[in-house]
């Protein structure tokens, strides 16, 4: 702690005297020899004889700043004092400084030590801890094998049950694709005979219709062959009759009788039997894709 520096003194600063601070705060004071002023005896202040009659000379006024200093004396005094101050300061500076250098390093021990200990027990702690946690892991992950095991087992006889039935489910899928197979095997078959009858069916109506059609013609050209001929007749003995009569006339007008040519036997047709139809019978022939086909010959007629 600084210490208040102490009073200045008149007689210090009567003197020029510098003061300074010793190492234990002490002041040096440094005494005067200049002679007090005279003293008034408390007596005669105040008082005046009863004899004396004639006034006095005055005396003249004490000096009121005798033993006082000066002011360059006390500027003198603050400065001294003043750098005694600082030196203080600086020295009560450096120790405190050195004082809480001296702290701050055994707090810092401390605290390391504190911290090690701390360090040491917390790592402690941890490492139990951890112990803990290993144990608790461990037992943890034997039941999830133990649970695992179990579900592999569950797992396995399930996938054994559903390859059976699979195996089971296909041998009847394959037998029904069997029975399937065969069905629409026979299904197409049946399909195909019925398309070959009714192809059958669709020719016969249309050689019954070509045969029809053909008949038809026949009667229609035997018909006109008939015509033809009565016509051919009739035109033949017409001619056969008028030059039958200009032979007659000839051989009257004329002596001498030329004979004249019968009617050439071309020009006569011979018309002995009505002419017998016969229908050409139908022959079944097997046609090139594998059905069957129908064969029409022309139809014939003999005289």
């Amino acid at each position: 702690m600084l210490r208040a520096p102490p009073p200045i003194s008149a007689a210090a600063a009567m003197a020029g005297t510098n003061l300074a601070g010793t190492p234990n705060g002490a002041m040096i004071r440094v005494a005067s020899h200049q002679p007090m002023p005279p003293s008034i005896p408390p007596a005669v202040v105040g008082q005046r004889p009863a004899s004396q009659e004639d006034p006095r000379e005055p005396a003249p006024p004490p000096h009121l700043t005798q033993g006082i200093p000066d002011p360059s004396s006390i500027d003198r005094q603050k400065a001294s004092y003043a750098v005694g101050l600082d030196e203080q300061l600086q020295k009560g500076t450096g120790v405190l400084n050195q004082q809480l250098k001296q702290q701050t390093d055994y707090l810092y021990a401390v605290g390391d030590q504190k911290k090690r200990q701390y360090g040491l027990q917390i790592d402690q702690e941890i490492k139990q801890q951890e112990m803990a946690l290993a144990q608790q892991h461990n037992e943890q992950v034997m039941l999830l094998q133990q649970a695992a095991q179990q579900q592999k087992s569950a797992l396995e006889h399930q996938a054994n049950a559903l390859m059976l039935e699979y195996n089971q489910k296909k041998a009847q899928e394959e037998l029904l694709f069997q029975q399937y197979n065969f069905q629409k095997s026979h299904y197409e078959i049946q399909l195909k005979y019925n398309a070959e009858m009714h192809s059958l069916q669709a020719q016969q109506q249309i050689a019954s219709q070509q045969v029809s059609q053909q008949h038809h013609q026949i009667v229609e050209q035997v018909k006109s062959a008939s015509a033809q001929a009565q016509h051919a007749h009739m035109t033949a003995a017409h001619a056969l009759h008028q030059s039958t009569a200009n032979a007659v006339a000839s051989s009257v007008a004329v002596p001498a009788v030329a004979m004249v040519g019968t009617p050439r036997a071309s020009y006569v047709p011979m018309v002995t039997a009505p002419v017998a139809y016969r229908s050409a019978s139908v022959a079944m022939l097997p046609a090139a894709h594998g059905g069957s086909s129908y064969a029409l010959p022309a139809a014939v007629y003999s005289g």
